[in-house]
């Protein structure tokens, strides 16, 4: 099998590469080596290789930037994934593209279902949200490709929300925190393993099943920004990463000024996943501690 990677130096591309089989024939590209937005660059490398799969981790993930940046967004979100799908439906390769829970409006009282429709209220959700309709309006009706939506992805590696809330546990007594959004953590590692198993049996299982090409996943557990970042403190605390937890109060996302708005819930339903894949069920306070260990044992 010939797996390409995008994104191979951002979060969940430094996990794929740790977990990647070696049996595997796999080439991985940075985003200064593979700019998914250049279409001859693109075609030069998915011409040469000839994928099986391509696994599209590249992405503009800078939400309050992305409301300034708009332009550079959608070029990288919705124009980047169409130039992949149309020159990899030509070699006959899948395609699995990462998406994201933004892609919703944050209005549901229950967890989002895949087939739920897509309202985003902000620049880069809608940017993620037309990269979704553009990558199904290449392969139609087909099973050549897969949109894996997930939300509040984190991991030990890169800037993230865990690294910032660190620092603050680290040097202040107390901050502030938001407490009205709730949604489900994601871990880079745990993503990167549900990726891996999607490519290996994706076929076996599309096959056997009438399915539609779009999956959720993310880790046991509802949770919000306040609740995640006060376990931060606990656990760092609890094994020797930082000295003692700050206090962290919780405000409502009306007191913290931001450029874009998120969505009050962001909680995706992902029995569906669970159901086709044998894929191990994670809580996300554990997710978080593996976390926090191995940015303890980077020090």
């Amino acid at each position: 099998m010939n797996v390409l990677l995008t994104g191979a130096e951002g979060q969940l591309g430094i996990e794929i590469k740790k977990l990647m089989p070696k049996n595997i024939n796999f080439l991985y590209k940075t985003k200064a080596e593979l700019d998914i937005t250049n279409r001859a660059n693109c075609q030069l490398i998915i011409s040469t290789f000839k994928p099986d799969w391509v696994i599209n981790a590249a992405a503009y993930t800078n939400v309050d930037k992305a409301e300034v940046e708009n332009e550079i967004c959608f070029e990288v979100n919705c124009n980047g994934p169409r130039i992949i799908s149309e020159i990899l439906k030509d070699f006959g390769g899948r395609l699995l593209q990462i998406s994201t829970d933004y892609v919703f409006n944050g209005d549901s009282n229950i967890p989002y279902k895949e087939d739920f429709s897509l309202c985003p209220v902000n620049k880069y959700g809608e940017s993620k949200a037309y990269g979704e309709r553009a990558i199904r309006n290449v392969y139609g009706e087909t099973s050549k490709y897969v949109i894996l939506r997930t939300s509040w992805l984190m991991g030990p590696y890169k800037k993230n929300f865990i690294k910032t809330i660190l620092e603050l546990h680290a040097k202040k007594n107390e901050f502030s925190v938001v407490s009205d959004q709730v949604g489900s953590f994601t871990s880079t590692y745990t993503l990167a393993k549900v990726c891996l198993e999607i490519i290996f049996n994706y076929k076996e299982v599309c096959n056997n099943n009438k399915i539609s090409n779009i999956f959720h996943y993310c880790d046991e557990g509802i949770t919000s920004w306040h609740e995640i970042a006060s376990e931060v403190g606990e656990i760092s605390s609890e094994i020797g990463l930082i000295k003692k937890p700050a206090k962290v109060k919780s405000i409502k996302s009306s007191q913290y000024p931001s450029l874009a708005k998120r969505p009050l819930y962001s909680v995706l339903d992902t029995q569906k996943i669970h159901n086709l894949f044998d894929i191990e069920k994670v809580y996300w306070k554990d997710s978080l501690k593996r976390i926090l260990i191995k940015i303890l044992e980077q020090k």
